[in-house]
């Protein structure tokens, strides 16, 4: 599911996600983002290349194995979404569901919540 979910973030950002941006998403650190975006990319499903705008980050797109296997993982998703949430999602209320998890997770970030004290 974490696979999927980055996947979707970056193949949503058109060649242009770095993994701050992943990162604010799911509300999670930059270097456990990074970590995923390692193992993904070592499993050929994401690349990296060099941001010509600022040399110290990278873009990270989806390769071809990537999209195809995000292409092929969607229905199954969408389809389990269907059946968890006993109605019908459309293209659309499923982007406005993705965007509103979004919005709960950036604010948990910002809040701290269940962040370690100390």
């Amino acid at each position: 599911m974490g696979q999927f979910e980055f996947l979707r973030i970056v193949g949503g950002r058109a060649g242009r996600c770095r993994v701050q941006d992943i990162a604010d998403e799911v509300a999670i650190t930059v270097g456990a983002t990074s970590k995923a975006v390692d193992r993904l990319e070592a499993a050929g499903l994401l690349v990296r290349r060099p941001n010509p705008d600022n040399r110290r980050s990278s873009l990270i797109e989806l390769t071809p194995e990537g999209r195809r296997l995000l292409a092929a993982a969607t229905p199954t998703f969408e389809d389990g979404l269907r059946t968890w949430l006993a109605a019908p999602l459309t293209g659309r209320s499923l982007d406005h569901l993705a965007a509103a998890l979004a919005t709960l997770r950036r604010g948990r970030g910002v809040a701290q919540v269940g962040t370690p004290t100390g």
